[in-house]
């Protein structure tokens, strides 16, 4: 099992020592979530992640199985292809999740122990499924920032593929200018690339006045339904060149990995709902609460994000357990219990609710409408850290409050 996570940042301790722990610690989340009776509309989304399912009364009628995708198929391809930057010629799929998409691209772009080239902005790193499918699949995977393959392309020659990661999920970017540049040069080399948009397709759009992928030249892009202010339903978006898509999709059929139904037509109805208000409002919401965070806890502690907060993890855990791994904690423990503590009071965060690969920082991306004022937010949050460093010796307080 695959246990790497991005950046490799992943530091196994006494409770959290891989991924089928992390899985527990989710499942301990889900019953925390069914024990309180908490209606959804209560939680306050600090995770970036919408995870709605955008239905009207009328679309309920088009949520069968076997006819839905057909019911909303020629809106969903129009508007999944100018979100996107394509065109007529282009051809579009919807999957289960964009990780889905990503192991379809390696599985059928990528010969037997080939390589894949993955190229990432500066400071940044690919998504943990590019690392996990190129695993499973036996591949040699080398990681290029953008600068240093503009400056040396040659490298292009010998790989199979390449996956281009745009934004990350800390939102390092690869800069207007540079992403065009790479693009022509993978071209060049004759080199098929996977764009993962899942973050680029709409923070290079609405806050930096950049391209769509597709408008300059990527064979296929992928981006997210539920992430960055889409508001949509968890799925994998994926459009770009007819014969690449399809071969993709066919994979991704038969993995069992494609999306289902309903899952279009809610999509359908994310897009029709689409407003880059909607996301710049989120940013508003984070630059606030990043301010109120930066006040109530030590200064350098707390960095300002496009979209949010961040507090890594290894601040996390100087702060709440002086740094000393003599107790066999790790900083994954710390921000994990941090989350689960919010959770308790009505928070959702990646630390507690996402599956095995995700970052162990404290990201905090405010998603959605709010029932709280910013400030009672920032007040919880500060509890919360404030809780677990009075409990940070209590290794059993720690492992209750992880897995139960």
């Amino acid at each position: 099992m695959n246990e790497q996570h991005e950046q490799g940042e992943f530091e196994p301790g006494f409770i959290i020592r891989g991924p089928a722990d992390e899985l527990h610690r989710q499942r301990r989340a889900l019953e925390l979530i069914n024990g309180s009776h908490r209606p959804s509309d209560q939680y306050v989304n600090l995770t970036g992640n919408e995870g709605a399912f955008p239905l009207e009364p009328e679309d309920l009628a088009s949520c069968n199985e076997w006819i839905a995708p057909g019911h909303v198929a020629d809106s969903l391809k129009t508007n999944t292809l100018s979100h996107l930057g394509g065109n007529a010629h282009h051809s579009t799929s919807i999957a289960s999740r964009t990780s889905s998409v990503v192991l379809g691209f390696l599985a059928v772009a990528c010969s037997r122990a080939g390589r894949v080239l993955s190229i990432v902005p500066d400071n940044g790193s690919s998504h943990s499924s590019v690392v996990f499918a190129a695993s499973t699949f036996e591949l040699s995977l080398e990681e290029f920032s953008y600068q240093r393959f503009l400056a040396q392309p040659e490298y292009a020659h010998g790989f199979d593929c390449a996956i281009v990661t745009t934004v990350t999920s800390d939102l390092d970017e690869i800069p207007n200018e540079a992403l065009a540049d790479v693009f022509e040069t993978l071209n060049t080399h004759e080199l098929r690339f996977l764009v993962d948009d899942a973050y680029g397709a709409r923070v290079r759009t609405v806050f930096r006045g950049g391209p769509r992928s597709l408008s300059i030249g990527a064979d296929v892009v992928v981006t997210n339904g539920d992430k960055v202010g889409l508001g949509g339903p968890r799925c994998g978006i994926l459009a770009g060149e007819p014969k690449l898509v399809n071969a993709v999709a066919t994979w991704i059929s038969e993995a069992g990995a494609d999306a289902r139904g309903p899952i279009h037509v809610a999509l359908d109805r994310a897009f029709r709902n689409w407003s880059p208000e909607r996301l710049r409002r989120d940013a508003e919401y984070g630059k606030l609460l990043s301010e109120l965070l930066s006040m109530r806890l030590p200064f350098g502690m707390v960095e300002s994000g496009l979209l949010g907060p961040t507090i890594t993890a290894d601040a996390a855990f100087e702060y709440c357990a002086g740094g000393s791994r003599s107790r066999s904690l790790s900083p994954v423990e710390i921000t994990a219990s941090i989350g689960m503590i919010l959770l308790e009071n009505g928070i959702m965060t990646v630390n507690a609710l996402a599956g095995p690969g995700a970052k162990t920082s404290l990201r905090f991306k405010p998603t959605g409408s709010f029932q709280l004022p910013m400030s009672s937010v920032a007040s919880k949050i500060v509890l919360a850290i404030d809780t677990v460093r009075d409990h940070s010796r209590d290794n059993e307080w720690i492992e209750r409050t992880l897995v139960g």
